[in-house]
């Protein structure tokens, strides 16, 4: 996801959603509520893909495995549950997220969702002292010549350093969860296999014979994911080099193990 930090959402012309914040806002009373930050990333991805069904396993992607997380399908309820507590504080009866039995959630277009490029409190309304009286007109133009210099200098510096430090965010975010893992070999399907730091290297047979029958065309990387309170592993395929996180493609795999 590469939404810009001063992007939000107006979601039916009555809800402001700044995702950098997680949090949710009504126009008209400014209540707020703060969702949990995966529910918050969960969110995001929906409004993104509108009206496109998006599986459990890829907002579990998103929302917590690529951030070094790992969760529980009830969990991931509680946090779906979160973000439709939260619409309905703001405006009782709005729903904005429908579950598709069996399959995953979606936005439908039926909600109506506003891109805006900046924080509404940016453009208040500035308004006078009508006791303040300019007696020269070019005293007050140089001055406010001068503001607005200054004013414009302030905004390439805040803009300079919000783009260095969201760069380095948005890289160190998208590695986290690649670095507990470390390069194991390679399947007969040609894809990379990377195994946990810690995982048993005597479980891995079989999962290289999934691997081994998976198309590694698209997907070159395969990450092998063992969840301690599940009996389920997880094989993450990805489509990039390590640590470019512009290039970012991954799709993800569930099967039961037969470990204890």
């Amino acid at each position: 996801m590469t939404t810009s930090s001063n992007t939000f959402y107006r979601i039916n012309g009555q809800i402001d959603y700044e995702p950098q914040n997680h949090i949710l806002r009504h126009c008209s009373t400014n209540v707020e509520v703060t969702l949990f930050a995966p529910a918050s990333r969960c969110l995001l991805l929906l409004i993104e893909k509108q009206n496109t069904i998006i599986k459990q396993q890829e907002l579990m992607l998103i929302g917590w495995e690529m951030h070094g997380l790992s969760v529980s399908p009830n969990a991931f309820y509680q946090n779906i549950a979160n973000i439709r507590r939260a619409f309905n504080e703001l405006l009782p009866g709005l729903e904005v997220i429908t579950t598709i039995k069996r399959v995953g959630l979606l936005i439908s277009n039926e909600v109506n969702i506003e891109s805006i490029g900046a924080n509404p409190e940016v453009f208040s309304e500035r308004i006078q002292d009508p006791d303040i009286y300019i007696d020269s007109y070019s005293t007050f133009r140089k001055k406010y010549n001068l503001a607005i210099s200054l004013t414009i200098c302030l905004i390439a510096l805040l803009f300079l350093a919000s783009s260095i430090v969201y760069y380095r965010y948005q890289l160190e975010k998208n590695t986290l969860f690649f670095n507990q893992y470390t390069l194991y070999g390679k399947s007969n399907s040609g894809c990379d296999v990377f195994i946990n730091k810690l995982d048993n290297e005597a479980l891995i047979y079989s999962d290289m014979q999934i691997i081994n029958t998976m198309d590694c065309k698209k997907f070159n990387q395969a990450y092998i994911t063992r969840w301690p309170e599940w009996t389920r592993t997880s094989i993450v395929l990805c489509s990039m080099a390590r640590y470019r996180s512009d290039e970012l493609s991954c799709t993800t795999y569930f099967y039961e193990s037969n470990y204890q």
